[in-house]
């Protein structure tokens, strides 16, 4: 056991002490404090602590409000005040666009129980005892048996806590993904938090040697129903991950009850999604997200926008009222089928969605006359043959959406070489407890 103090953060939101010559980074230790660590022993460089004591907490250290804090990977800033959390990622975001004036973070209204999805991991070890919950900071993909969460609705714990003593009371086992073996991966939790709308979707293998029998499926459907009795109509899926060697890993699903999706409100606008459509996870903050974007972009009602990555449609439709058209490109399926079903709910016209990877569909429309084009792309941000692109078609602004700072970092030398200048980036917290930040960025063409 080893005392000290934390001089600085880390990239994951660990306090960093340096004692007798070495660096420890201990997670939920914050800045200034004084702490009692357990040291583990390893390689050179970088040490892990483990916090044992607070001897003099920071003054902005507040109660938490989940017991898994100290282990669980979900929210690294769990403990620490919500003002502190802003002041740090604004620290952050500043030194990474240190080039560029960044604007003050839009705050999230709600900091806790804000998610509308979580995908919780079955798991066991190697006596079999079984867990099912998220995993475990630093572990190598340990899961922990969840009994709670700041994030997310408290149903979908109780949701979690029924599969599970369910799951106690059979002879399946979780899935072990380096010899495809098992049945039981995943247990994802969806709801809309605008109509109260709930979805739960049961994760298996696709491995027909460990397929659950009708009689197995309807056990777990009956404990998730009877963890939802307060929802008359709860959807339940199964999707099965199949995993062959010299095979693409694909999906597919079994609709066990309920609708085939869940219902969402957004800026005023209706949205279907689907079991395995990719749907904004804090849709408070989307809404505060989408609208300080369009104030932003300040579109007339003669543009035409290309709206790239569009998911279930979501932007381009929340959008469509301000512009004369939209055209989208996603690469999922199933969000395009969402997409066109939101298109037809909220009786849109001039709008629509093609299937297809965006670096190869977006060449067939690079002569297209489009006044904006929208960015709303995965984590690892733009692909080389995208930006190219977008250098040819030098739409007169630009618009990026990020969910990684770091990844539109690299993104943004980039687009300014295609002859564009930055006019703003603006920050929004969408995820509280942790150190993700969504960006804007708008860009504008330099010769205008």
């Amino acid at each position: 056991m080893e005392q000290c103090v934390i001089e600085k953060w880390t990239d994951k939101g660990h306090g960093r002490a340096f004692h007798e010559g070495r660096v420890i980074d201990i997670k939920g230790a914050f800045l200034a404090e004084t702490v009692q660590v357990e040291v583990k022993k390893g390689k050179r460089g970088v040490k892990k602590g483990i916090l044992q004591s607070i001897k003099i907490p920071s003054l902005e250290r507040i109660p938490p409000k989940c017991s898994h804090s100290q282990i669980c990977g979900g929210c690294n800033l769990h403990g620490l005040s919500y003002s502190s959390q802003v002041a740090l990622k604004q620290k952050n975001v500043e030194k990474l666009f240190f080039t560029h004036k960044v604007e003050p973070i839009l705050e999230a209204q709600d900091p806790f129980y804000y998610r509308n999805k979580m995908e919780f991991s079955f798991s066991q070890d190697k006596e079999k005892r079984k867990y099912l919950g998220l995993v475990e900071e630093d572990s190598r993909g340990k899961v922990f048996s969840q009994n709670s969460c700041a994030l997310c609705p408290e149903w979908m714990i109780s949701t979690l806590k029924a599969v599970f003593d369910h799951w106690c009371t059979t002879e399946l086992d979780a899935y072990y993904l380096h010899t495809n073996t098992g049945s039981l991966r995943t247990l994802t939790c969806r709801a809309g938090v605008n109509t109260g709308e709930r979805m739960v979707i049961l994760g298996l293998s696709g491995n027909p040697l460990y397929a659950l029998s009708y009689e197995e499926l309807k056990g777990f459907q009956q404990a998730i129903t009877d963890a939802n009795k307060c929802c008359e109509d709860i959807s339940i899926f199964v999707v099965l991950t199949h995993v062959e060697k010299g095979t693409p890993t694909y999906t597919s699903e079994i609709h066990l009850s309920g609708k085939d999706h869940y219902k969402e409100i957004l800026c005023e606008k209706t949205f279907l999604v689907s079991p395995q459509s990719f749907f904004q996870p804090n849709p408070k903050q989307a809404q505060l997200l989408y609208e300080t974007a369009f104030s932003l972009l300040k579109p007339n009602s003669a543009d035409r926008v290309l709206d790239l990555y569009c998911g279930v449609g979501s932007i381009g439709i929340c959008l469509k009222d301000r512009v004369d058209r939209v055209l989208g490109i996603e690469l999922n399926r199933y969000a395009v089928c969402d997409a066109k079903r939101n298109i037809a709910i909220n009786l849109m016209e001039n709008i629509e969605v093609i299937v297809g990877d965006v670096k190869d569909v977006l060449v067939q429309h690079k002569d297209a006359p489009f006044d904006s084009i929208i960015l709303d792309p995965p984590r690892a941000g733009l692909d080389e043959q995208v930006i190219q692109t977008l250098h040819q078609m030098q739409a007169k602004k630009i618009l990026y959406i990020s969910c990684n700072p770091k990844s539109l970092a690299k993104d943004l030398q980039l687009i300014e070489n295609c002859g564009y200048k930055v006019e703003c980036l603006q920050p929004v917290d969408q995820f509280p407890q942790t150190l993700h930040l969504e960006m804007i960025a708008l860009f504008t063409l330099k010769n205008l």
